[in-house]
């Protein structure tokens, strides 16, 4: 059964993969493979470099060479990066679980129309799901073997990752797992090594590559707050300052510190340990700095991690130190209530208990909103993982307590790292470890209440890929036309599942068009950069500056779009001086996208019928032609 899956999963991947024009982020890969090829390095005409998905970049620029179109380069390398991920897989999922587990977890990321989707996306999100994968895997098998031959995967891997995916930085960050797990792991050269990769990712990451060597992107009268320096970490709601400001919450914080202090002096530090201090510690300044959401992330860590085990946690010289965190936090929770209300929600008056990590706009919300059922399972799944590896562990550190803490740590990252956008593709690396937890927590469940018998485990695996067929992860229907124009370009879908699975635009119809009616002296305007492939001849870029995307794609004191290198027009003054400037006669085509067509100026102005006639809309709904009208037209 699971090798049939597999093998209907691989002819589903490479079903017509290359027969539809570039999304919006593949034309930008694509783009930047060319500049490597041109010169070498990701360097754009106007100087800076494009750094995102490196390697990715550099292992397409070899199949571009050897004269594979754009769509069949990029979505190959992410396609066999998908397929390279099933071995990590089954492995993983084998030791932890078993081979029902295994088979299960195949068969549904097989035939998982996210998986397939995804690896049909010419991006970086499928082979950093590989690495990451395959990092977990030999993770597991150094924290529950002791095989200290894992280090080299882990270091090499944690090194690549970043260059395949920014957020490959979550992998230099696991690297201190074992090494704050157990003493046995604390060798020299593993700690020294270890801060070395993470030291040397994060100098990677905080270098502006678009902008380094490059001249101003935007006129003097345009710079004004154009650069910003965008940080890693996402805002902290902290509440001290403004308690510490009144006498009467100043006096309230004072005295609830001290009575954590008290607390933590009544500890015996030779039964606790050394590394529960600390934990307990992390916890108070956690709650001191009203972030009740991330202490509990810490209290989850330290259990998982061995710092905090039932042993310890249950001692009774903890019990005031217990009691007074709950105090703190129940504090916290009437000051946002009761002193900050100010007529708001509920939730939004508790909002800064729980604001970092922004679990809920990050993951929670955008996965719900996608697919509430397969969120549901797998929360179900992955908490029962968590009741029976952690709970009832074998072991200090068991090896679900490793992979659970993994997600802790993403966790921490993705919703704690700041992104204008939260899609569910950042966290699309971590999709197979949801899947194998939580199959692993429904067998575990199945396993305790019968250990008898093994029938109980199989039905259980069976009813949860039931459950799974019925989500909207499992369409036949949307397998069968995957290679389709309207499922390739989301037609009719509802936005929140095209985001999920990529919004497509259908910019090669729209650019054909234009190509096929203009006469040779026309000249073109387009907002749609990724048009730029595919029109004949070169015309302008229209982003007008009030429109997010004018301030990362204008150079050259914004006279230049960045990806293009064409001509860019940034208002509408522009454009009509340009169309005004043609005095031979000749018409001017507009190349309109759905962003742009958002502003009513510009949708006023193109509806203008002594000015443009609407000549074209792509059968995705998405792009719309405009040509000027002349005097005496009908």
């Amino acid at each position: 059964m699971a090798f049939l899956t597999v093998a209907t999963g691989i002819y589903y991947r490479f079903l017509g993969f290359s027969q539809w024009s570039l999304a919006t982020d593949e034309y930008y890969v694509y783009r930047s493979v060319t500049f490597i090829l041109s010169t070498g390095l990701p360097e754009f005409p106007c100087g800076g470099y494009y750094t995102r998905g490196l390697l990715y970049q550099y292992i397409v620029a070899p199949l571009l060479l050897v004269g594979m179109s754009p769509a069949s380069a990029l979505r190959v390398v992410t396609i066999l990066s998908n397929l390279a991920l099933f071995p990590a897989i089954w492995l993983l999922a084998r030791k932890l679980g078993g081979p029902r587990v295994a088979a299960a977890a195949i068969i549904i990321l097989s035939l998982s129309v996210w998986q397939i989707e995804m690896a049909r996306f010419g991006r970086m999100y499928a082979p950093f799901q590989a690495i990451f994968l395959w990092y977990v895997y030999h993770l597991y098998r150094l924290m529950t073997e002791a095989d200290h031959r894992r280090w080299p995967y882990l270091i090499c891997l944690s090194i690549v990752g970043p260059l395949v995916w920014e957020g490959g930085v979550i992998l230099a960050l696991l690297n201190f797992i074992p090494l704050l797990a157990h003493q046995k792991y604390r060798t020299w050269s593993s700690v020294v090594v270890s801060i070395m990769v993470i030291a040397a990712v994060l100098a990677f990451l905080s270098i502006n590559f678009r902008t380094l060597g490059a001249a101003t992107a935007l006129p003097p009268e345009s710079a004004g707050g154009a650069v910003s320096t965008k940080s890693l970490i996402g805002s902290i709601p902290i509440l001290l300052p403004d308690a510490l400001a009144e006498p009467w919450s100043a006096a309230v914080v004072f005295g609830l510190i001290a009575l954590v202090l008290f607390a933590m002096t009544r500890i015996a530090p030779r039964r606790v340990g050394t590394q529960a201090i600390l934990g307990l510690g992390l916890i108070f300044v956690t709650l001191l700095f009203n972030q009740l959401l991330l202490a509990i992330m810490v209290f989850f860590g330290a259990v998982l991690i061995g710092w905090l085990p039932r042993s310890v946690a249950r001692q009774r010289s903890l019990t005031l130190l217990w009691f007074s965190f709950l105090v703190l936090a129940a504090w916290w929770v009437f000051y946002s209530v009761a002193v900050l209300g100010n007529n708001l929600r509920l939730t939004q008056q508790l909002e800064p208990l729980v604001k970092f990590p922004d679990l809920y706009a990050s993951l929670i919300f955008p996965w719900a909103n996608v697919d509430l059922l397969l969120s549901v399972l797998l929360a179900l799944g992955i908490g029962l993982a968590g009741l029976f590896g952690v709970i009832r562990p074998k072991e200090p550190m068991a090896g679900v307590s490793a992979l659970l803490l993994t997600l802790l740590f993403s966790f921490v990252l993705i919703g704690g790292s700041a992104s204008l956008y939260h899609e569910t593709r950042y966290a699309f690396f971590l999709y197979p470890l949801f899947v194998i937890l939580a199959l692993f927590g429904i067998a575990s469940s199945a396993r305790n209440l019968m250990p008898r018998t093994s029938w109980p485990t199989s039905m259980a695996l069976i009813a949860f890929l039931a459950a799974f067929g019925a989500t909207n992860d499992l369409s036949f229907d949307h397998l069968r036309n995957i290679n389709s124009y309207d499922t390739n370009f989301r037609v009719a879908m509802p936005d929140a599942e095209a985001r999920h699975y990529y919004t497509r635009h259908d910019y090669a119809s729209a650019s054909a068009f234009v190509d096929s009616n203009k006469s040779p002296d026309d000249q073109i305007i387009t907002t749609s950069v990724p048009a730029t492939l595919y029109l004949e001849s070169v015309g302008y870029v229209y982003l007008d500056r009030s429109d997010h995307r004018h301030r990362g794609q204008a150079c050259n004191f914004g006279r230049a779009e960045r990806w293009s290198n064409w001509p860019l027009l940034s208002s509408i003054d522009e454009v009509d001086v340009t169309i005004d400037a043609d005095n031979g006669g000749h018409y001017t085509w507009v190349i309109a996208d759905h962003l742009s067509l958002r502003d009513d100026e510009w949708t006023a102005y193109l509806n203008d019928r002594d000015r443009f006639d609407n000549e074209y809309v792509s059968p995705d709904g998405r792009l719309r032609v405009f040509r000027t009208r002349h005097h005496g037209d009908d």
